[in-house]
């Protein structure tokens, strides 16, 4: 499998660049290992919540961005329909030769996640409120309320294809 990756310390801090095909395994791989080191930092629970985080982050990136599925496609009683296109379009060109980028930056103050998708955007103005009580049984739309939650920063970039998170640690000792 053709992936990258690198973790490099720098004056107690770390950070790691990854380059990750449209491959769910790799999102868990990931956000595992930031959770783990997020933990070594001394974030305590909030390592948790910023793994959650960028989870929702990566998952985003890859249906949504990348593999271009929308929640509506994700939605349909039949979850066999939405699992084939998931495997479709990974085999189709252009959404196989997408890749989801990931920039980490940690200290034990703070860590700042970028995730970036190669594919259009979206406008960051339509997400739903997953609160709001016709949604609230649905299987999408709680990525963006969990990272709002769990992040003290969230700002997408104008195109709608990439999320910068930041997270300061409160309990300091």
């Amino acid at each position: 499998m053709n992936r990258s990756a690198f973790w490099i310390p720098i004056c107690g801090a770390h950070f790691g660049r990854f380059s990750l095909p449209n491959e769910g395994s790799l999102v868990t791989a990931v956000h595992t290992q930031t959770a783990f080191l997020l933990t070594a930092f001394g974030f305590g629970p909030d390592a948790l919540r910023m793994g959650v985080a960028l989870e929702e982050a990566l998952n985003n990136a890859l249906y949504h961005g990348n593999l271009k599925i929308s929640s509506d496609e994700r939605e349909n009683e039949d979850r066999s329909v939405y699992r084939r296109l998931v495997e479709d379009r990974k085999r189709t060109r252009p959404y196989n030769a997408r890749r989801i980028h990931c920039d980490f930056f940690m200290t034990p103050l703070r860590v700042d996640l970028t995730v970036r998708d190669e594919g259009e955007g979206f406008d960051k103005t339509t997400i739903p409120d997953c609160t709001d009580p016709d949604r609230i049984y649905k299987f999408s739309g709680r990525g963006p309320k969990l990272m709002h939650t769990f992040a003290d920063v969230v700002a997408y970039n104008e195109v709608g294809n990439e999320v910068h998170m930041v997270k300061h640690r409160v309990n300091i000792a």
